[in-house]
């Protein structure tokens, strides 16, 4: 056994140092029985039966990373169909507290009620409704245009001549 200078470590192209599910350390050790311990055999140990392991992982992780995408996108759809389920509760209880005028008992109980707070990250297309119109008489906007909207602009010769006819007719 002579040992043969260490080639430089490969990642396979697939995966990145930050995503690696095998790891670093792991992978130097492959690398060792692919290229200095090629031609070495140990009993159950070879740079091919760690390969195929180290794919194994690869694989395993894969399948975890597509599992937990679809486990966000479940929880997200569950968060949306809270959502809903909080709103209808919201306006059924908005509803109950006109029917229970009169009724002190159920009164009671509607206002015992606290309902939780909205869980999803956004507001399902259910909640968010457009906007209704405002009833009732519009408020009274202050006038915009005055009798004399700008400035009175005086002719000094034009009043000069007016002054002139105006004592000229006294006379």
């Amino acid at each position: 056994m002579s040992a043969a200078p260490a080639s430089p470590i490969t990642l396979l192209p697939s995966m990145s140092t930050t995503t690696d599910p095998v790891g670093a350390a792991l992978r130097d050790v492959i690398a060792i029985f692919t290229d200095d311990l090629a031609e070495v055999r140990f009993p159950d140990i070879d740079g091919a039966v760690l390969s195929a392991a180290a794919g194994a992982v690869e694989d395993v992780a894969s399948d975890v990373a597509r599992l937990e995408a679809a486990l966000e996108e479940a929880r997200r759809r569950l968060d949306d169909a809270h959502d809903v389920l909080t709103a209808k509760a919201a306006r059924g209880v908005a509803y109950a507290r006109v029917f229970a005028i009169g009724d002190d008992d159920l009164m009671g109980r509607l206002d015992a009620i606290t309902l939780p707070r909205s869980r999803g990250r956004s507001a399902p297309a259910v909640i968010a409704a457009a906007p209704t119109k405002r009833r009732g008489r519009p408020r009274s906007q202050p006038p915009t245009d005055t009798l004399f909207a700008g400035p009175v602009l005086v002719d000094d010769d034009a009043s000069a001549s007016a002054d002139t006819e105006t004592t000229a007719g006294e006379d």
